[in-house]
């Protein structure tokens, strides 16, 4: 319970930076709303109504070399794509904000399509698609490693490089972040998140 009251007062910091110092449109799981932190649990999402352009992106991955949260007002050009979508040089949307939830729980309830693995962890993953959240759960994400040590295992899609501002954010909120990377190689039996 420590652990996991630690971690909701960082993550509370992360949700307030998101929003304070990035703009980032934060909001409940479903894309409306206000995003829920409490003493049990964390949901939230990128906002659905967010106000920008409309633009066809397709399925989206950050460009090389891509990072930060894009301002509505200058974007950088998406100046290439790979065969289903834009390639982002910037976090950024196509006029929706939100895409997958967010969601960590202090008591994890057991369902049927998910039996804990030998080492007593489940599944879970979210995908941002680079939108301007990203940035909010990729900080979220080392501050749990961070909090929870080998009771949670991070893997991600993207590279180390795209957490970046994660760690950073966390590195300049809590003074821990800097030495975060993600682990390759799972076995084929073990659960992670992320």
């Amino acid at each position: 319970m420590e652990k996991f009251a630690a971690f909701i007062k960082d993550a509370k910091a992360i949700v307030a930076a998101s929003k304070d110092l990035f703009g980032i449109q934060l909001a409940g799981w479903d894309g409306t709303g206000e995003p829920v932190v409490t003493d049990e649990l964390i949901a939230l999402n990128g906002l659905s109504a967010c106000g920008h352009t409309h633009e066809d992106l397709g399925i989206t991955w950050p460009a090389p070399m891509a990072g930060g949260v894009s301002d509505p007002e200058f974007q950088k050009p998406i100046t290439e794509g790979w065969f289903a979508g834009a390639l982002l040089n910037e976090r950024r949307c196509g006029g929706d904000c939100s895409h997958e939830t967010f969601r960590i729980e202090r008591v994890m309830p057991p369902n049927s399509w998910d039996p804990a693995g030998k080492d007593g962890l489940h599944f879970d993953c979210t995908k941002t698609a680079y939108k301007p959240y990203d940035l909010t759960v990729t900080a979220l994400l080392v501050a749990a490693k961070h909090h929870f040590g080998d009771r949670i295992r991070l893997s991600s899609d993207g590279e180390d490089g795209d957490w970046t501002e994660g760690k950073a954010m966390c590195q300049v909120l809590f003074g821990y972040g800097r030495d975060f990377t993600l682990r390759d190689g799972f076995p084929d039996d073990e659960h992670f998140t992320g």
